[in-house]
């Protein structure tokens, strides 16, 4: 679904992997010059409507992954029954910790609710 709205701007090619690494999709724009990216997708069923931010936990892995990509990764998540969309770079939430994170086993993201779009699969 989330791919729908992506090929409006963009070449998607989906990652396919034996085992999860942390990417689900290259993507590269249509304009030129070309700027690539990565997104990561993940899918839930209920976010609560009081909450301005949508925390996620993220394996430090899959972090240091991104990081070691030619281009920035993108992190969406999905919300199953409203198929609205919400958004952040995690890098840029990264440069404003100390580099403790990378001694964890996961990561806690707080996706803002502002950063948001939605999938119309019928336009």
């Amino acid at each position: 679904m989330v791919r729908s709205i992506f090929e409006r701007f963009s070449k998607v090619l989906p990652v396919l992997q034996e085992y999860d690494t942390g990417i689900d999709a290259h993507c590269e724009l249509l304009d030129i010059p070309a700027k690539p990216f990565f997104i990561q997708c993940k899918t839930r069923k209920n976010i609560r409507e009081i909450s301005k931010r949508i925390p996620i936990q993220i394996e430090v892995a899959h972090i240091l992954y991104w990081m070691a990509q030619p281009a920035p990764t993108f992190l969406i998540i999905n919300e199953f029954y409203t198929d609205n969309c919400y958004w952040m770079f995690p890098e840029a939430a990264l440069e404003k910790r100390d580099d403790n994170w990378r001694n964890q086993g996961t990561v806690t993201f707080k996706v803002p609710k502002s950063n948001a779009f939605r999938i119309n699969v019928k336009e």
